[in-house]
């Protein structure tokens, strides 16, 4: 036997036929076709669903790894702030510790010359009230 429509036999068409006439032939084939596009939209709609059901997914995981990409660059971020909020500190340090450097230079320059002026005026030592000349340390020319 021959099967045609969805399971039915030439027979089985032939009787229908038969006992329904052509009229009823077109509204069962009628039928079995809309049966089959019900069945095919409601797929249609399974897969839409699926579809959508995996975009959201899809859109999830991206969300997750844009957050965790952004807290990674505001950790960043916040470190390189540390880092300058750091540096500027050191700079006034080394502002400070500079300053307190010229402030003991010019001091050290001072006593030199204070000391320089005591020695070169001292006359109670013997070898500066007569210029060195007899201890050698005049200059030769």
């Amino acid at each position: 036997m021959v099967e045609l429509f969805g399971g039915a036999t030439l027979t089985t068409i032939v009787a229908v036929v038969n006992l329904l006439g052509l009229p009823g032939l077109v509204l069962i084939i009628w039928s079995a076709d809309q049966r089959r596009f019900n069945s095919w939209q409601m797929r249609a709609q399974e897969e839409r669903a699926n579809e959508a059901k995996l975009r959201q997914e899809e859109l999830a995981a991206l969300k997750d790894q844009f957050v965790v990409a952004m807290d990674a660059a505001a950790r960043q971020h916040s470190e390189v702030i540390r880092m300058y909020e750091n540096n500027v500190i050191l700079v006034k340090n080394y502002e400070k510790i500079s300053n307190e450097l010229v402030g003991l230079v010019h001091i050290s320059t001072q006593t030199i010359t204070k000391m320089t002026e005591h020695i070169e005026n001292n006359m109670y030592c013997p070898i500066i009230r007569d210029g060195g000349a007899r201890w050698g340390l005049t200059q030769r020319d």
